[in-house]
């Protein structure tokens, strides 16, 4: 499979699942999850279709996948089960946890996430902490992250 197949079935799927429809989406994503695809496996943990599997088999199974793709080094896949690990949504809070994942993706260059972990090393007592968390954060805010340009100019 070439990059541009790739990309073509993957942007494809993007458009289904911005139009509604999520069935079209999982047809073509299914061969691509199967092939470890990580950008694949991440889109497939999006969505549910209707009457297909219940909410709660729904939160397990994009748990799930997130968790495989966050495994194949995905960044977005990083960030959100890191939002799940500090929220305590669906996952048990883990700040640790939180921390290694959006220290990782944020290491690829994943904006929000250098906001997250930026706002985590903000709390750490030690000065080098201090100046990669404003280092993180200003670089987020720089690449257009809303609440990092917010976070900035309340701490002016």
């Amino acid at each position: 499979m070439t990059n541009l197949y790739l990309r073509h079935q993957l942007d494809l799927a993007i458009g289904q699942i911005n139009s509604g429809s999520c069935s079209v989406a999982k047809d073509i994503l299914e061969p691509l999850v199967k092939l470890l695809v990580p950008e694949a496996i991440y889109l497939y943990s999006t969505f549910s279709i209707a009457g297909t599997e219940s909410d709660t088999d729904f939160e397990r199974r994009s748990i799930s996948l997130l968790n495989d793709a966050a495994m194949l080094g995905y960044a977005p896949a990083m960030h959100a089960l890191g939002e799940y690990y500090e929220s305590g949504d669906l996952l048990d809070i883990d700040m640790k946890q939180a921390e290694l994942l959006f220290s990782s993706a944020a290491a690829q260059g994943h904006m929000r996430s250098k906001f997250r972990y930026g706002l985590i090393l903000l709390d750490d007592q030690r000065p080098s902490s201090r100046d990669q968390a404003q280092r993180l954060i200003r670089e987020a805010a720089e690449a257009g992250i809303e609440e990092a340009a917010d976070f900035l100019r309340e701490m002016e």
